[in-house]
């Protein structure tokens, strides 16, 4: 039997759930949106009313939350928002969720948005939705962008990475018979422009070939290369187990005039490789940048030996919170009886020895409770930079989406501000908290549901190096 309508409960939770994000407050907006997201197919014609008459701020967190429920009778409202909304975020985040859908019927009007209008935000959004859509005729449309030195840089960037999702059309036989980039992706990785040639980077590296190898290991061995790249590249490598591949990590690492982003990015990378050589240069490694430092520790207690694990403990005392974070994490991660007991007595005495930042307090605790109770390590509170610690747990393909969302952010233009002043009532005196708040929520948003997903990423893949005691890698 279908009703028409929701029971009186569901009913209830709905107008409380939009009540919230009709509120100012961004921690409202977030409670609202996922108690609707999760009512799901009853919260669909709400939601397309808000997204109607609502305010700036309700039309954006109603497109938000139809693009998590995905069903189809919001389509036309995502259609209108996309079109002709006055708000430049709404209008992107109704053409992104657009694309979530990825729905050959909408394919020609998002290729007409991308094609005929001077909002170049939208446009670049548009982009992000087409490239959702796997046809080819949008492999050819991103490839003219690409191609066309007169058109919006940012439309460019977007379209260049965007090219790696068609893994058909963007390698193509060279010469030797070996696969080689497609001319769009040529022409952004051979350009004078850093972002268009990070870009285009970026989507060699969702690629993922083998006959890419050598092309990746040029630009990750060059020190003059800007350190995007470089570290684009060698997450590229990640997927390698190959000797050279650990050769060039743990030349990165060792040199001391590498950029710390660059050799942390080494380091992570080094984690999965139990190569003896690895071993020994982790054991005599003992840099000062702490973000490098922590990376290296994380690395040096994969290998779970007396020598390793010893030194790791000794860095639960290190200087630096981020360094003593690394420590605690790693050790939580020992599988051998003997040496998780060594962890367990260090962690112990360092909780009593107190002065502990909290964060670190609490990983500490986390760390010693994974060891007594033998479940698998999971997320940890902090390691002193978001966006490292964000990707301690994760495999390589997820990292490349890492990289590819944060473009995402960055080509929609979340740092500015103006736009979302903008949307503060009339006579009403906007504070800096406010629009920091109103910032870190749609951030967090797209954080939680990326607009990218690891679905999206072309097969074949190459084999990632396995995990210690797994019995393989992809």
């Amino acid at each position: 039997m279908f009703f028409r309508d929701p029971d009186p409960l569901t009913a209830r939770q709905i107008e409380e759930a939009i009540g919230l994000i009709e509120r100012p407050s961004a921690s409202d907006h977030e409670r609202g949106r996922e108690a609707l997201a999760a009512i799901g197919y009853w919260a669909v014609e709400p939601l397309r009313a808000l997204l109607k008459a609502g305010d700036a701020a309700q039309r954006r967190n109603a497109a938000l939350v139809l693009g998590t429920i995905r069903d189809r009778r919001a389509l036309p409202d995502l259609v209108r928002g996309a079109t002709s909304d006055p708000h430049q975020y709404v209008v992107s985040f109704a053409a992104l969720v657009l694309g979530k859908y990825q729905d050959p019927s909408v394919l020609d009007r998002l290729r007409s948005f991308v094609r005929g209008t001077q909002n170049a935000h939208r446009r670049r959004a548009s982009v992000l939705a087409v490239a959702k859509i796997r046809d080819p005729a949008v492999f050819d449309l991103l490839a003219a962008l690409v191609a066309n030195p007169r058109e919006d840089g940012l439309v460019r960037e977007t379209a260049a990475f965007c090219l790696g999702f068609f893994r058909d059309q963007a390698l193509v036989r060279g010469d030797e018979g070996r696969l080689v980039p497609c001319r769009a992706l040529e022409t952004a990785l051979a350009s004078s422009d850093t972002n268009l040639r990070r870009a285009g980077l970026l989507g060699l590296a969702l690629l993922s070939h083998r006959d890419l190898k050598d092309r990746y290991l040029r630009v990750a061995a060059d020190p003059r290369e800007d350190h995007a790249i470089r570290r684009i590249a060698l997450l590229a490598l990640g997927r390698f187990p190959d000797e050279d591949v650990t050769r060039l990590f743990l030349a990165v690492v060792s040199d001391p005039v590498t950029a710390e982003t660059v050799a942390s990015m080494a380091a992570l990378l080094l984690k999965d490789r139990r190569d003896p050589a690895v071993l020994e240069a982790l054991l005599r490694a003992s840099p000062e940048d702490p973000k490098l430092k922590a990376a290296l520790t994380l690395a040096l207690a994969n290998f779970e030996t007396p020598a390793a694990v010893e030194k790791v403990a000794v860095r639960l005392t290190d200087k630096s919170d981020q360094v003593r974070a690394a420590a605690a994490i790693g050790l939580a991660g020992l599988t051998v009886p003997a040496l998780k007991e060594t962890a367990i007595a260090r962690l112990t005495e360092m909780l009593k020895a107190g002065g502990l930042h909290q964060d670190v307090r609490l990983n500490c605790e986390r760390a010693r409770e994974i060891l007594r109770s033998g479940e698998a390590p999971g997320q940890f509170m902090f390691l002193g930079n978001e966006e490292f610690a964000d990707a301690l747990p994760k495999d390589v393909e997820e990292r490349v989406l890492d990289f590819v969302n944060s473009e995402v952010d960055r080509v929609l233009d979340l740092a500015n501000l103006s736009q979302i002043k903008a949307d503060t009532p009339r006579g009403e005196r906007f504070r800096v908290s406010d629009e920091a708040s109103e910032l870190r929520d749609l951030k967090d948003y797209l954080a939680r549901y990326p607009y990218f997903e690891p679905f999206d990423i072309p097969e074949p893949r190459v084999v990632v190096t396995p995990r210690p005691g797994a019995d393989g890698g992809r």
